[in-house]
């Protein structure tokens, strides 16, 4: 009989420890996917949302820390190509050696690829992380050949257009989420960005709303 209790507590001491385990690690493992998603934006974060989504928690844990690790910050690179462009430092922090040495032997490509440059390195950071993404997620399983679980992650400024013009140039957030598929913090994101890079502009209403105008897709 004491026996019988003896592998009764056991078993439940065992268990109650292997819950508290896996709890602590999925509470991690949420915060670890929390703390990288605040540092990403626009496309890169929707590819790597819809990357994670079709992830086993072992996948996502080593998805996590092989991106974080690896992953180049727009802003480095940004102030890379400012401060040091004319000598390709942008370029070699991306990855893209042979552009590095060309910029460094021209001066930047005559000075005129800098200037571009400069303007664009953040994006440029953005598609080098996009492809690290995949690259990963192809080295875990996610994209083998044969899986099919993975559904590519519609350009989000291509979803913002396709909104704007079936909503004849103005949009809310609301309405890009609805849409779209997108949350609401993600429609907010893209179109903050689409108004910054002058695509569309912001206007307040008389209630209170904020509308995104492109006018592209407004009657004239």
């Amino acid at each position: 009989m004491r026996s019988v209790v003896y592998l009764t507590t056991l078993h439940s001491l065992a268990h109650f420890a292997f819950q508290s385990f896996m709890s602590n690690k999925l509470q991690h493992l949420q915060n670890l996917q929390q703390e990288l998603f605040a540092s990403l934006e626009g496309s890169e974060l929707y590819t790597v949302h819809g990357l994670i989504a079709n992830m086993t928690p072992a996948q996502k844990e080593e998805f996590l820390y092989a991106y974080q690790e690896n992953r180049k910050k727009p802003l480095i690179a940004t102030l890379l190509a400012v401060f040091g462009g004319v000598y390709g430092l942008h370029r070699f922090y991306l990855g893209q050696t042979g552009m590095g040495v060309a910029y460094f032997f021209t001066g930047g490509l005559l000075m005129v690829g800098w200037i571009r440059d400069m303007f664009r390195a953040g994006r440029m950071a953005r598609e080098v992380n996009q492809e690290l993404a995949l690259k990963i997620a192809g080295q875990i399983g996610i994209l083998s050949m044969g899986n099919s679980s993975y559904t590519a992650v519609p350009n989000p400024e291509r979803l913002a257009l396709e909104v704007a013009r079936k909503s004849k140039g103005i949009v809310t957030v609301t309405v890009m989420a609805l849409e779209s598929g997108l949350s609401i913090a993600e429609a907010e994101t893209i179109l903050n960005e689409l108004s910054v890079r002058g695509i569309c502009r912001t206007e307040l209403t008389e209630d209170g709303r904020i509308e995104y105008h492109f006018r592209d897709f407004m009657a004239h």
